[in-house]
């Protein structure tokens, strides 16, 4: 594990780790790895499938999210980040979910886990937003012209 809580992929056997940190160790891969060039019809089979989880990773909200951002995410969701005071008490699996899906509705929050769907509507306002706070893509203000204000 990272100092930031995040886990640092080393094997296939590490267990469990989010969207975000497959896409960082596939571009790290893809940049450090030469093309195969169909020398090996196996190393083409592998590239191919690296490069359809890269394009498919790329479109999820991995592709926004930071190792600070998920830290942070992480903390609040245990109740140990400033001014949060719940702890949602989701397994380790349903939090690595909760990153990986982002959610910004309530349906998504309770198909993640089923204690969601006990939270009253402050609960889950609070579980969104943390969702919204560290792992959507952040929208930045604009000045009409798809330009950010000076």
């Amino acid at each position: 594990t990272t100092a930031l809580g995040m886990v640092l992929v080393t094997s296939s056997n590490d267990g469990c780790v989010t969207n975000a940190e497959a896409l960082l160790m596939l571009q790290e891969r893809r940049q450090t790895r030469p093309k195969t060039l169909g020398k090996d019809p196996r190393l083409k089979e592998a590239d191919d499938v690296m490069a359809q989880a890269l394009l498919y990773l790329e479109k999820q909200p991995a592709a926004h999210q930071t190792p600070e951002r998920i830290a942070e995410c992480l903390k609040a969701l245990r109740g140990a980040a400033a001014r949060e005071t719940h702890d949602y008490q989701l397994r380790s699996e349903e939090r690595i979910q909760f990153v990986n899906l982002a959610p910004s509705d309530i349906v998504t929050a309770v198909a993640i886990s089923k204690k969601c769907g006990e939270y009253n509507d402050d609960v889950l306002a609070g579980l969104l937003g943390i969702s919204a706070k560290y792992l959507q893509r952040q929208k930045h203000a604009t000045n009409g012209n798809g330009h950010s204000p000076a």
